[in-house]
């Protein structure tokens, strides 16, 4: 977090007069960096199994699922990773604790229903209450950048939907092959991020699309 906020406070402080050119400034930082934890995300939800198998064996495979989860609290919270930055660029911090006063009490409500059901009801909670918090966090630049919630969510749609049909591919693909754990973490992390930039190039998501003429560009140069 501590990097992100040293990119993108410098960037976005440059447009501070102007709101609409910040906003689509917002826009395009918001979009690579959701794009690339989404995609460093996937890659640990998807390989979670294999990798504790062959990092600490048969008799830990029962933490995998615990750490999937702990890796989709992350992914339900990008969508409003910059928001407090935004705070912070236009000289509002002031403004999170506002929000802390809405957010905490309805996650203590969240986490005390949740516990009937034990551990992973705890776990579960902690994902409920993320996407909650996350909602709350992305109220600051529909207050002082006009980035309604449809606009934001809409912006970032694209990685969201690649994301489930990557590891949904990933996975069927995986289950093909009667392979060793080590060659199930190979073939898991190529066809998860071949299809997930597949799909966002179907998609047409410009910064994919910048991204992969770039790499182009560079290929042809060094031929």
């Amino acid at each position: 977090n501590g990097v992100i906020q040293k990119v993108a406070v410098p960037i976005l402080a440059q447009y501070q007069n102007d709101i609409s050119l910040m906003k689509q400034k917002y826009k395009e930082i918001k979009g690579v960096l959701v794009g690339t934890m989404l995609l460093v995300s996937g890659l640990l939800i998807v390989c979670a199994k294999p990798v504790v198998l062959i990092l600490w064996g048969e008799k830990w495979i029962d933490t995998a699922p615990i750490f999937q989860i702990l890796v989709l609290t992350n992914i339900v919270s990008y969508p409003a990773y910059l928001s407090l930055i935004f705070l912070q660029v236009i000289n509002r911090t002031g403004y999170t604790l506002k929000l802390e006063f809405i957010k905490k009490p309805i996650c203590l409500l969240i986490i005390l229903l949740m516990l009937n059901f034990g551990f992973y009801g705890l776990l579960w909670a902690l994902v409920i209450s993320t996407i909650y918090t996350t909602i709350i966090n992305m109220l600051p630049v529909v207050k002082y950048l006009s980035y309604s919630y449809k606009e934001q969510f809409f912006g970032i749609y694209k990685y969201y939907l690649s994301l489930i049909g990557a590891v949904i591919i990933s996975t069927i693909v995986s289950n093909v092959f009667d392979v060793n754990m080590f060659f199930e973490l190979i073939i898991k992390a190529i066809s998860f991020v071949g299809v997930y930039i597949v799909f966002l190039f179907v998609l047409k998501d410009e910064q994919t699309i910048k991204g992969l003429n770039m790499i182009e560009y560079k290929i042809k140069r060094l031929i």
